[in-house]
């Protein structure tokens, strides 16, 4: 057993005590252990040790051991999640191949399920902020190393990631590209001249490495996430400028290769990968047309499936898209479950940023809102391309989201006058917040626009 086999061993064990004592601890744990997958970087038995098992059985124990700690939060988020692993475990039962679909709804329920104890155990600022530091540390690890790689080799070889769903460039790109907005906001947020100058330049290093994973879908989701930053902010010129030298800079040091494949966005027909990816795509929405309830299941991507509903076409047994992967996997109902998601999760972020636009105590909230509304920009975008819709990582931004919402309200609640009427409840589960209700998180935009 080697140092590193040791040391991640120490970590682990030493950490139990305080997992069972303070669950949220062990959701910082399940977050770090499963993007940055540390068992990968080990070569003795620290490689095949059941840790994620033994950090989600520590959590979970914890939460029954002090359930003062919980705090429930319905959400119209977490009803639409509930229903939508219902979803996928009905459709499992029909799968085109069981001995695959149910090793992977395992696998997907782990992740859902750790997402409802997070949203139940993280209840303060600090340990929200404590968790989005762990999705940013975690992930933004591999683009500074991946930025000094980058340097390093001219940009001539490609960056990977560190296993588990970061094992190859498309994923990584898109990881590390989703950190980048977190590790802004700490940016925002400190004061401390040391830290700025840390954090700028490891987000300029993130996105050098996004770069070096020469990912097409990552260049396209960047491009949108940038977009999206200058529109929303309210100095847009200079951030505007701000990001086309830096963007500029970067691309100018990047080989020619690199650009030859960038430039294959616009030339897609001739791309055999590009191709590939349309292909799987027609097949799946075939198959979801044949089986408009179902899909085909979890892991429907044999080559019995292609033969049946493809196109006679060689392609990758993969879906290439979060939307085709839902859509093809289980379903019409499930694609419309998994887009609500995802609205729902968009609106609370606009809805905070409204309510605490004229709030200075909250200014930390909307930033905050506005930087989880970029990095689900660049999963809604750079997704499009990849096989990622189980994947924890945008799950833990929507936990973030809602345990903003959860603060935020309290926050107003103990600041409001007594006289004034109190804050409404969120719905409770299975409602819908129709348009004029009296939740004033999500009258935040319209009450703005008023005054």
């Amino acid at each position: 057993m080697g140092l590193r086999d040791v040391l991640l061993f120490l970590i682990i064990f030493g950490g139990v005590p305080f997992m069972l004592r303070w669950p949220w601890v062990g959701i910082m744990y399940w977050v770090w252990f499963g993007l940055m997958n540390p068992q990968e970087m080990t070569f003795g038995a620290g490689r095949t040790f059941p840790f994620a098992a033994l950090i989600a059985g520590a959590t979970l124990a914890g939460v029954l051991v002090s359930p003062r700690q919980i705090r429930l939060k319905p959400s119209r988020e977490m009803v639409v999640l509930l229903m939508l692993a219902g979803w996928m475990t009905m459709t499992t039962f029909f799968a085109l191949n069981p001995d695959g679909a149910w090793p992977a709804w395992e696998r997907a329920m782990k992740v859902l399920l750790m997402t409802f104890v997070a949203t139940f155990v993280i209840s303060t600022k600090r340990q929200l902020q404590i968790f989005v530091a762990a999705i940013a540390l975690s992930v933004g690890y591999f683009g500074v190393k991946g930025g000094i790689f980058t340097f390093r080799t001219g940009g001539a070889q490609t960056v990977f990631g560190g296993g588990g769903f970061l094992s190859e460039n498309n994923s990584t790109g898109l990881a590390i590209l989703m950190a980048i907005p977190l590790v802004w906001y700490f940016f925002l947020q400190t004061t401390r001249r040391s830290m700025k100058w840390a954090l700028a330049i490891s987000v300029v290093l993130c996105a050098a490495a996004v770069l070096g994973t020469q990912s097409r879908g990552a260049f396209l989701a960047v491009s949108a996430m940038a977009l999206f930053l200058v529109l929303k902010s309210p100095r847009r010129l200079p951030l505007a400028i701000a990001l086309v030298c830096v963007a500029s800079a970067l691309i100018f040091f990047m080989p020619q290769r690199w650009d030859q494949r960038m430039q294959t966005i616009q030339t897609y027909e001739q791309d055999g990968s590009a191709m590939g990816r349309i292909n799987a795509w027609k097949m799946l929405t075939r198959l979801a047309i044949d089986r408009p309830l179902v899909g085909g299941g979890f892991e429907c991507y044999t080559p019995e499936t292609y033969a049946r509903y493809g196109s006679g076409i060689e392609s990758d047994l993969v879906a290439h898209s979060i939307y085709f992967q839902i859509l093809g996997e289980h379903g019409w109902v499930a694609l419309l479950m998994f887009l609500t998601l995802w609205y729902f999760t968009w609106r609370r972020a606009s809805a905070i940023i409204g309510i605490s636009a004229e709030r200075p105590d909250l200014k930390w909230a909307r930033q905050l809102a506005a930087m989880l509304q970029a990095s689900l920009i660049g999963y809604l975008v750079g997704g499009a391309f990849l096989n990622l819709a189980n994947w924890d990582m945008p799950y833990y931004l929507l936990v973030a989201v809602v345990v903003t919402h959860d603060i935020v309200r309290r926050q107003i609640e103990r600041t409001r006058p007594e006289a004034a009427p109190a804050v409404q409840p969120d719905p409770a589960p299975g409602t819908f917040m129709p348009l004029g209700s009296s939740d004033p998180i999500a009258e935040a935009p319209r009450l703005a626009r008023r005054e």
